[in-house]
């Protein structure tokens, strides 16, 4: 899995303790203070060594699959998203914390819109 949360979800991610730092889990892409996708290899790129950048106007962009461990191993949390890919769909994200099963979305057709749900869910209600 490959796919980019939102910028809108990065920021949120950001708020709520996401780590900032470009070797937590070895990505390398982020989103820039103005909400345009900026694809750049963090190790190379010259944010991390120029002073005269501001971090705070920068937020890491990870992928789902990212967010959903980081969710599960750090916060116990875990969203899972389940459907019939065979029949293309619906697809749906169950939360789960330590006391149950504290949502259960709406159906998607993709299986990303899916847990781009779930995580959206967790950052506004529970963390």
């Amino acid at each position: 899995m490959e796919d980019f949360v939102s910028f809108e979800i990065a920021k949120k991610l950001k708020e709520k303790g996401f780590p900032q730092r470009s070797d937590y889990f070895n990505y390398s892409s982020y989103y820039d203070w103005d909400g345009l996708r900026k694809i750049h290899s963090l190790s190379n790129a010259s944010v991390w060594f120029d002073p005269n950048i501001s971090r705070d106007n920068i937020y890491f962009a990870p992928t789902i699959s990212q967010v959903l461990k980081w969710l599960r191993e750090e916060k116990k949390i875990e969203v899972v998203v389940s459907g019939q890919e065979y029949i293309g769909g619906p697809y749906f994200a169950d939360v789960f914390t330590k006391d149950g099963l504290m949502n259960q979305a709406e159906p998607y057709p993709k299986w990303e819109q899916a847990a781009l749900a779930g995580i959206e869910y967790v950052i506004d209600n529970l963390i």
